[in-house]
């Protein structure tokens, strides 16, 4: 799903160990590449309750393709994960529909009277 440009992203990723359990890594970095080159590195949080889950907010500065690479180290652990985030230019929001078109037609508006079919006999 795309981000509209200045929209905020909540982006999360989970760490686990190599039996597959949710395990807290002792550093965890997220780069952000945005489409120009350019990268940035936003804080990622890790919920004290939740191990092995992290997360982090990016408010898009730049429309087109981010791409992310989420990289944990640790005890036992050094692996990392990546993934994308489009971003799209922001649009004005409508609330009303297509504009109707007036008829340009110059024929008569159709009769009323009704006329019995070609085949039937009065």
């Amino acid at each position: 799903m795309p981000y509209d440009l200045g929209a905020t992203a909540r982006l999360s990723a989970e760490c686990r160990d190599a039996g597959g359990t949710l395990t807290n890594a002792t550093t965890v970095t997220l780069t952000i590449t945005l489409p120009d080159g350019t990268a940035v590195t936003p804080a990622v949080t890790n919920p004290p309750a939740t191990a092995g889950q992290y997360s982090a907010d990016y408010t898009a500065v730049q429309a087109g393709r981010h791409s992310l690479r989420w990289v944990f180290t640790g005890a036992g652990l050094a692996h990392a994960y990546a993934d994308v985030l489009d971003v799209r230019e922001a649009t004005p929001r409508r609330c009303s529909r297509w504009p109707m078109r007036r008829s340009t037609s110059t024929r008569p508006p159709p009769s009323t009277t009704t006329r019995s079919a070609p085949w039937s006999r009065r």
